[in-house]
């Protein structure tokens, strides 16, 4: 399939988009490894890289969703899938795909691998042995664990920003703090005075994690 239609805003992560669209622009890299730890934002820094690398990619920007697969296995039919490709009957399936992209200039992104690891490396790794790089083709991977390949560049995805310093009332908030006003926000929940200076010094202690907290939750921790 194409790539999904965000439902909510990213916030932050501007350093981060820059320094995948600089990767995926250049020759000596064929597949990006994004990774990090669960709920850091993965999926959705993926996706805004893709749409904003849209016009870059002309064959297009796809989307495998790796999340529902059991086995390795199934990552061949997947991407078929994703692509909107049918296979015949008279050759092996991977020579199918293989030769449909030959020549392709697209971005693929294969979303959660982590479950299929390590047997999915093998995938890629015949993947990228009977694809050529130029054309342009691009794989960007998201996993909670690099792939240790090769023709990997792995790409760590961190906390987002927060403040180091003591925060205040006044002044510009961090990227974390963002995050988590917006969830309150999302919930119907009036911000109160302080609440600003509060998420800063949460986000202090939890080193800026990309975190969902209720209102409640917020709530329910101590002012510090």
């Amino acid at each position: 399939m194409k790539l999904p239609v965000p439902l909510t805003p990213l916030i932050g992560r501007e350093a981060e988009i820059r320094q995948i669209s600089e990767l995926l622009h250049r020759d000596d890299v064929c597949l990006i490894t994004l990774y990090g730890f669960g709920g850091s934002g993965k999926t959705r820094l993926a996706v805004e890289v893709g749409h904003l690398e849209a016009e870059t990619f002309t064959d297009g920007v796809w989307f495998v969703a790796l999340a529902p697969l059991s086995s390795p296995e199934h990552i061949l039919t997947a991407t078929a899938s994703a692509l909107g490709f049918d296979f015949g009957n008279s050759v092996d399936q991977k020579k199918q795909l293989f030769s449909y992209l030959q020549e392709k200039n697209l971005l693929l992104i294969f979303d959660n691998v982590e479950h299929l690891l390590p047997n999915a490396t093998l995938f890629f790794e015949e993947f990228l042995q009977n694809i050529p790089r130029q054309p342009k083709l691009r794989l960007l991977v998201t996993s909670r664990q690099p792939l240790n390949m090769p023709w990997e560049w792995a790409y760590l995805l961190r906390g987002l920003e927060y403040q180091k310093e003591s925060p205040s009332v006044e002044g510009q908030t961090s990227a974390a703090v963002e995050l988590f006003l917006h969830h309150l926000r999302r919930q119907g929940n009036p911000l109160e005075a302080g609440d600003a200076v509060c998420a800063a010094q949460i986000s202090q202690l939890v080193n800026g994690c990309h975190w969902p907290c209720s209102s409640r939750q917020v709530g329910a921790r101590p002012r510090v």
